[in-house]
């Protein structure tokens, strides 16, 4: 049996993040647009997951997460421990990864027995960066992150 899918030709079950980078009142109004197109298309099931810099987005999605999220997907491990030795990580420092991913809800965990079985929320994770340069940036803020 085959899921049911939207006009787009995705299943209306897949999921999508989209990380956006972007002042606070264009992320109100952009809130707002998208809260009132899903309530009335009814299209597959989104989240958006938003920062105010680039800088905090990255910080997020390190390099290291991002190898993290690409092992659960493809490996599918079983337990945080298979997939510390999967990326050949210490297994405390990916569980507070892992931790930290699933506080913003792009990692889940399954119980299953004494093990978490870690997996990712969304089929697709969008970035989108708003890079408008403000004319008022003063070079300390740059010289000093």
């Amino acid at each position: 049996m085959t899921e049911p899918e939207s006009d787009s030709g995705r299943s209306e079950t897949e999921r999508i993040l989209e990380i956006r980078v972007q002042d606070f009142d264009s992320f109100t109004a952009a809130s707002t647009a998208a809260l009132e197109e899903a309530v009335t298309t009814r299209e597959g099931e989104s989240s958006v997951l938003a920062f105010e810099t680039p800088r905090q987005a990255l910080r997020l999605l390190s390099d290291a997460r991002f190898v993290l999220l690409e092992a659960i997907r493809a490996e599918k491990p079983e337990s945080i421990r298979e997939l510390a030795r999967l990326v050949e990580r210490d297994v405390s420092v990916v569980h507070s990864d892992l931790e930290l991913l699933a506080d913003h809800g792009i990692v889940e965990f399954h119980q299953e027995g004494r093990n978490k079985r870690p997996t990712v929320a969304y089929e697709e994770i969008r970035i989108n960066v708003d890079l408008s340069f403000d004319s008022g940036t003063d070079s300390e803020t740059l010289a000093h992150p």
